[in-house]
């Protein structure tokens, strides 16, 4: 519980800095006409991630969803991580990563979008155990912050770009990203 306490304590600073972030626009470097519609209502955008890219652990697959009001960003994620061929050295032979985010988005115009998010997350790792005859699969689960980047080009309905992730915890620091494509309601009438 030790251990935890400093990225339970880091996770909520830097949440709260996000949600009272809403006063002040330029603390992200938002412009607030990328925002505001000219009758002053707000969007609220959803759409779902699919992508496949490459981590510190192996080969991952990420799946994703997000919901977009104002500039605040909620996002779930499910990412699963293991190597492609071999078993490095650290003995991961799989990684899931379940977890909630909460972020900004940084910049949002008619071409894409950047955003960034960090919240809590729930961590399955599977090990190989070298030093068992028979080798079996040693299980552990942990809880972690997990980080994201989105970097996106978008149309209406679809978007592709750059899906970065990551994850702190005291078991294994995980650290990716995915070539990804979206679906959902990306933009309004007025981006």
């Amino acid at each position: 519980m030790k251990k935890i306490l400093p990225m339970l304590s880091f996770m909520i600073l830097f949440l709260s800095h996000m949600l009272f972030a809403e006063d002040n626009p330029q603390i992200f470097g938002m412009k607030e006409s990328n925002i505001k519609n000219p009758e002053g209502s707000k969007p609220i955008l959803f759409w779902g991630n699919y992508g496949v890219g490459a981590s510190n652990v192996g080969v991952s697959a990420v799946l994703s969803a997000s919901l977009q009001f104002n500039r605040n960003l909620i996002s779930t994620r499910f990412i699963g991580s293991g190597p492609l061929f071999i078993v490095p050295d650290s003995g991961i032979t799989a990684l899931y990563d379940v977890g909630i985010l909460y972020g900004r988005v940084l910049e949002r115009s008619k071409f894409g979008f950047v955003s960034i998010a960090a919240g809590i997350s729930y961590l399955d790792i599977d090990y190989l155990d070298i030093y068992s005859v028979d080798l079996p699969s040693l299980h552990v689960q942990t809880i972690g912050i997990p980080i994201e980047i989105q970097l996106f080009l978008t149309s209406k309905w679809i978007g592709a770009g750059i899906y970065g992730f990551a994850n702190l915890n005291l078991e294994q620091p995980v650290i990716g990203a995915a070539i990804s494509l979206q679906f959902g309601k990306l933009r309004s009438s007025y981006f």
